[in-house]
């Protein structure tokens, strides 16, 4: 997949961290799927973004277009995963840290999309190795790890899986510095990739 084709984003989960990711695409200018388990919370992260964009708007830091793009359907919300699939192709994975909720919805994207699709988890810790079990192509899968608020914070680690190829790594960097992000490369798929292994021996 060429950077030059990416036109539609789907982000799975709406939820803190989710419905930020889902803004900074529409930010970027892509069509955006936001997709969740449960109306309350897919209302509640639309509501977030568009209440961000206004907010945003109303300061000059973005242009009118972003918030008429919005209010004119270039964010489409679904409690449908399979409604997001199509000629989409970028997946953002951002339901909650639980290993074997990632591991089944990764593969319920990979069950449905493109072949060439690339699919990105958002995960702070778990091994892209493991939650790529159930992806068919797991050469198009890699970590996106966006820092919270990713409407703010700059900083985006990219993760190599063991079988990540050097496509979609440079696809996700590509995208990424397009939405204006600092991108930091984790080349193994090692415990807790960058910011964790820092962290930790100050929090401990």
């Amino acid at each position: 997949m060429k950077i030059e084709k990416l036109k539609n984003i789907a982000v799975i989960g709406p939820g803190d961290i989710g419905h930020g990711i889902a803004q900074v695409a529409l930010m970027t200018g892509y069509q955006v799927n936001l997709c969740g388990r449960r109306q309350e919370s897919l209302d509640q992260g639309v509501g977030r973004i568009g209440a961000s964009l206004e907010k945003l708007a109303s300061k000059g830091k973005i242009s009118g277009e972003v918030l008429e793009g919005f209010r004119n359907g270039k964010l489409k919300a679904t409690l449908s995963l399979e409604e997001t699939v199509k000629d989409t192709q970028l997946f953002i994975e951002a339901v909650p840290e639980d290993l074997q909720i990632k591991i089944d919805v990764l593969g319920r994207i990979s069950d449905h999309c493109a072949e060439d699709a690339v699919i990105a988890t958002n995960t702070s810790s778990m091994s892209i190795t493991m939650l790529a079990e159930n992806v068919a192509h797991q050469e198009n899968m890699a970590g996106m790890h966006y820092f919270n608020p990713a409407v703010l914070m700059k900083l985006v680690a990219v993760i190599r899986g063991d079988k990540t190829s050097d496509e979609t790594t440079e696809f996700i960097r590509a995208y990424a510095e397009r939405a204006g992000k600092t991108v930091v490369l984790a080349r193994k798929d090692t415990p807790g990739f960058i910011a964790n292994r820092i962290v930790a021996p100050v929090v401990v």
